[in-house]
């Protein structure tokens, strides 16, 4: 498969397809390289591709862009409403070690939740997140924090979580982050 243009008529010469356009190749490109296939589609106000990549395991690699309409809400403003950029990656057979953990943005009730539960701690070097786990010292967290730390510090991981054997990782971005997916497709 490949990627298709949805694009209605004269949508063709609107800086936001060309951007799209040029985001969708350059991720269809980068995922060939690497020895993947792409499928997905784009036009001037969203795309939704999806790579695979079979390595030592089966990766998904699925890059999206979403533009809503507004909900009226005056509160919120209608950028962040609106607008959903994401990247996914996950494996249905990654050998990590340890025992099953979620990674995920703290919330304003976390601190008292640590409090009370042991399996509920700040993620080490990154206080804006919380890790739920059932081990101490769990070398497979460490292992992806060195490999992500630069998402982590950006603000860019929405949620991890792993069960053995499948991880699944949800990102709030539209970029592609070559380094980051080379690290964890070697593993």
């Amino acid at each position: 498969m490949t990627l298709v243009s949805k694009h209605t008529p004269g949508e063709e010469s609107s800086p936001y397809y060309l951007k799209n356009k040029e985001k969708c190749e350059e991720y269809e490109s980068f995922i060939n390289e690497i020895g993947g296939k792409t499928e997905g589609y784009y036009n001037a106000f969203s795309f939704n591709v999806m790579g695979t990549i079979d390595s030592k395991s089966i990766w998904k690699l699925r890059l999206k862009k979403s533009t809503f309409t507004s909900s009226g809400n005056l509160l919120l403003s209608s950028k962040y409403q609106s607008l959903l950029e994401m990247a996914q990656w996950s494996c249905d057979d990654i050998r990590l070690g340890g025992s099953k953990f979620t990674i995920r943005r703290k919330h304003w009730s976390d601190s008292i939740r640590m409090l009370v539960n042991s399996n509920i701690m700040s993620l080490p070097g990154f206080n804006e997140y919380v890790v739920k786990h059932g081990e101490t010292n769990n070398i497979a967290i460490l292992n992806l924090c060195d490999i992500l730390s630069n998402l982590f510090e950006k603000g860019l991981v929405f949620t991890i979580k792993y069960e053995r054997p499948k991880i699944f990782i949800d990102l709030r971005t539209n970029q592609i982050h070559k380094k980051e997916i080379a690290e964890l497709i070697k593993n």
